[in-house]
């Protein structure tokens, strides 16, 4: 090819692979041109409605937002699509016009944790015009809600999609595509502070706890003896004050303080020192200087010192 004609195709074609490219990655979206030739192909309805939904839906950054909001929309690898996403409902039996999508991510299940913040996701396209309800096979009992970045978005139609967890049923708006996720559940990191860390036998002491589930009842023991139990708040915090018992030993204790729900345990250390004794026996005549004393004592309505009158 002459280098004149080389210089004038050359820029054409790149243009042309990038479009292509873009298109694969699904850019086209934001593609002035490709919306133009949509449109021109949707002219008397059909494929420009849903073109317009989907527009409407996602916005103009919205579907990047989407996709780069978890890495399951990204595995990349063969293998690992088919490992995690599936289908359900899927078949001669399927919905017309809805097509679900799961890809699943559940801790435990599989070698690799590819999302740490969730435990798989459910994507639905109703290409139809009404809104549509459809119960999916295997996520009864799952807690899915609407992706963060279409709840948060401008789109007042996709946040009327609805899920039941104890069926598994969900209901998607007309010509919507509704992304849910399910949060993976974090794993409680119970902690206990205890001040004082030194308390003679019938003191007081204060247990800070933190770190267990919201609402549940927390049961404290001192070595086995059970000195307490207290709720934790919204935030899975509470503060409460024990009495050491009287009978205790002295010694090294460990308090320990175990959600009854969870089963979450936290344990601190606690120094158990004996109590005050009895008063001192006031030496009236006896020992070196008992008669100095008690000779003070004849004149005066006051105790001598660790003497009780």
């Amino acid at each position: 090819m002459p280098a004149e004609l080389r210089e004038l195709v050359t820029p054409h074609i790149r243009k042309q692979v990038v479009a292509r490219e873009r298109r694969v990655r699904g850019e086209f979206v934001h593609d002035p041109e490709f919306r133009r030739r949509a449109e021109r192909h949707g002219q008397g309805g059909g494929p420009v409605q849903l073109h317009h939904g989907r527009r409407r839906l996602l916005g103009e950054r919205s579907e990047e937002r989407l996709r780069f909001s978890s890495p399951l929309f990204r595995l990349g690898e063969t293998d690992l699509i088919n490992e995690r996403v599936t289908f359900p409902g899927s078949g001669p039996e399927a919905s017309p016009g809805l097509v679900v999508m799961g890809i699943d991510d559940l801790a435990g299940e599989y070698a690799v944790d590819i999302d740490p913040e969730l435990e798989g996701l459910l994507v639905v396209f109703n290409t139809t015009p009404d809104p549509v309800t459809e119960q999916v096979d295997g996520f009864a009992g799952r807690e899915l809600e609407l992706s963060q970045v279409q709840a948060d978005g401008a789109d007042d139609v996709v946040r009327t999609t609805a899920w039941d967890v104890v069926s598994g049923t969900v209901t998607v708006p007309a010509r919507t595509v509704a992304v849910l996720v399910e949060d993976q559940e974090k794993p409680l990191d119970p902690a206990l502070a205890l001040s004082p860390t030194t308390v003679r036998r019938g003191g007081q002491v204060t247990a800070a706890l933190n770190g267990y589930a919201p609402g549940e009842n927390i049961d404290l023991t001192l070595g086995t003896t059970s000195v307490a139990t207290v709720t934790a708040d919204d935030d899975g915090a509470v503060s409460a004050t024990f009495t050491v018992p009287k009978k205790t030993k002295k010694g090294s204790y460990t308090v320990t303080a175990l959600g009854l729900t969870s089963g979450a345990e936290a344990t601190a250390a606690l120094t158990v020192q004996n109590g005050p004794g009895p008063p001192p026996v006031c030496d009236r005549g006896h020992g070196s200087f008992g008669w100095f004393w008690g000779w003070i004592w004849s004149w005066t309505p006051h105790a001598p010192p660790g003497c009780t009158p």
